[in-house]
């Protein structure tokens, strides 16, 4: 989306491993995910997103609401996150 007050979506995956004590690594081995991909989706570095590397995230870490993986929060919001999350 671009600035015109629309929704971003963000990827919660480094807090829910942080949470459980878990590594990027861990987390790709459990979930059968390529370290790197983990990494990128950890980082939230990515312009599109693989529902199936979604899929094995959630089961790897017996989630069922995906409001624990990904949030949507209001553009004009971006700034006071991104100085947060720094």
């Amino acid at each position: 989306m671009g600035s015109n007050g629309g929704l971003r979506v963000i990827l919660k995956i480094n807090d829910v491993i942080k949470d459980r004590k878990m590594t990027q690594k861990d987390l790709a081995e459990v979930a059968g995910i390529r370290p790197n991909t983990v990494s990128m989706l950890a980082r939230g570095y990515v312009e599109r997103l693989s529902l199936s590397h979604i899929e094995d995230i959630a089961n790897a870490l017996n989630i069922t609401d995906i409001r624990e993986l990904i949030d949507l929060i209001p553009e004009e919001e971006m700034i006071v996150f991104d100085r947060r999350n720094k």
